[in-house]
């Protein structure tokens, strides 16, 4: 059962923190013209439910995001339950912590994401950005490739993340 006030909406079996942001061009009010797709709130005060409070600093706390955009632009046709007008795209966590930023438009999602994907791949697509995606261990010193080592990282952590991409980058290639 999930906590009202988690800080992520999916725990999936392996671990992976998964939150899901959805958008569409259709609204349930009267439109003038289709919506543009926005997702808010990327980042925020973690909720500490054994002491009921939240914390102080606002943080990414998600390991992957899923983007969900509901694609129907006809009213008439709307079925927010046919999986087959939802694209979804993908994001690890490390790019929404880069933006640096709570709200982004469906631009700056594909241009992370690439290309979408149907509900079928959802669950692959979300495994092989987890696999990629540095986790950044709760007290923020550290951080471990997922199914990897930990290494401790003391500042900036992107260029410890990015040498360690080459590093693996070159041992597969």
């Amino acid at each position: 059962m999930r906590e009202a006030w988690d800080n992520y909406v999916v725990l999936a079996p392996d671990g992976t923190r998964i939150e899901v942001k959805s958008s569409a061009y259709l609204q349930s009010w009267t439109q003038k013209r289709h919506s543009d797709l926005v997702f808010g709130r990327l980042s925020g005060l973690e909720w500490d439910a054994s002491r009921n409070e939240y914390g102080a600093q606002r943080s990414v706390r998600a390991d992957v995001f899923v983007f969900a955009v509901h694609t129907e632009r006809e009213p008439d046709a709307y079925d927010v339950l046919d999986v087959s007008r939802w694209e979804f795209y993908v994001v690890g966590s490390d790019a929404v912590r880069a933006a640096q930023t709570r709200t982004v438009g469906i631009a700056w999602v594909r241009a992370q994401a690439g290309e979408p994907v149907g509900f079928e791949g959802l669950a692959q697509t979300i495994g092989q950005v987890a696999s990629a995606s540095p986790e950044v261990l709760d007290d923020s010193s550290s951080v471990r490739l997922t199914r990897g080592t930990v290494f401790p990282v003391r500042g900036n952590r992107r260029p410890v993340v990015q040498a360690l991409g080459r590093r693996r980058a070159k041992a597969s290639g």
